[in-house]
């Protein structure tokens, strides 16, 4: 049992730490002016309250591209996109699976969040994102 629950850990921490390098991709990057950045982030849960997000510093005239997977058991998810001082670029209330995909021209150059806040939610979510 015990060796259950070292492999179980294990695997964890690596899944942990592939969803965190994932995120910290587009945080690193401080050039405004660059492209091909990309990341990811994915969860599940059974009761999620609260806000997961990553930031991503884009310039002036790219694009944003965000693939994203919903799984929705109970409650609600909110996607949403937030450019410079806190701008609402595009925003989604799933209560329902959903998958889709964003291409969000970025016309102002500066910090943009992806985020996803749930209410009360059980499911799941996964979201990839590049900047071109």
């Amino acid at each position: 049992m015990k060796k259950i629950n070292r492999i179980f850990l294990v695997v964890l921490i690596m899944v942990l730490a592939g969803l965190l390098a994932g995120c910290g991709a587009g945080k690193e990057e401080n050039t405004p002016d660059a492209s091909g950045i990309s990341g990811n982030m994915a969860e599940r849960f059974t009761n999620f309250d609260g806000v997961e997000s990553c930031e991503i510093t884009a310039g002036r005239g790219k694009g944003l591209h965000v693939n994203y997977t919903i799984e929705v058991e109970q409650g609600a998810l909110e996607l949403k996109v937030t450019g410079p001082a806190g701008r609402v670029i595009w925003q989604g209330v799933f209560q329902e699976d959903e998958r889709g995909n964003l291409d969000l021209p970025i016309m102002l150059g500066g910090d943009y969040k992806i985020s996803m806040s749930g209410q009360r939610a059980g499911g799941g979510f996964a979201l990839a994102w590049t900047l071109e």
